[in-house]
């Protein structure tokens, strides 16, 4: 009884503080892009995993792309924001160059007994990508805007489609 009484002599800012905190905790709510808790799940260094995107689906309804999930705190690191809604999945595709083909040159044969002497460059279509939730259910490009519509949180996209575990450095903890 006696916290009842403190808070009837709150005044409107306490108030205001209180039922922000209720709405958090009940996930009516959210204060900030903070609400992604993206620390698990981004690079500290960059180039350490190619095809590899983290998103933060804020409660704003934007969307922002950590590329090849480098962390802020990297100089290297890059970010996009998008706002939900249709074609989110084409916008990604076109950002991320998620579609087209993938165009390589090989430096020895396939026997590894010397140089290529093949076309000079070999070109295949690329798979289909996928997000996935933190919780590993996975998410289909056109899934994408009807998903989103009632979500907030991290979602991690992977060019291939295919999960793998992010890397982590040496003496990660």
């Amino acid at each position: 009884t006696t916290m009842i009484r403190q808070l009837g002599t709150a005044g409107p800012l306490a108030w205001t503080l209180i039922l922000v905190g209720f709405f958090e905790r009940a996930g009516l709510v959210q204060a900030s892009s903070s609400e992604c808790d993206l620390s698990s799940w981004l690079q500290e260094q960059a180039g350490t995993d190619k095809g590899y995107h983290v998103l933060c689906v804020r409660g704003d309804r934007k969307v922002q792309v950590h590329l090849e999930g480098v962390a802020d705190v990297v100089p290297s690191a890059k970010t996009l924001e998008f706002d939900i809604g249709d074609g989110l999945a084409e916008k990604l595709e076109t950002s991320l160059k998620l579609r087209g083909t993938l165009v390589f040159k090989p430096k020895q044969s396939p026997d590894g007994q010397g140089a290529w002497k093949g076309p000079e460059k070999l070109k295949w279509a690329k798979q289909s990508w996928a997000v996935f939730t933190e919780q590993g259910d996975r998410w289909e490009p056109e899934e994408l805007d009807s998903k989103l519509a009632h979500f907030t949180g991290v979602l991690l996209l992977f060019e291939g489609g295919t999960w793998r575990w992010p890397g982590v450095r040496v003496g990660f903890e």
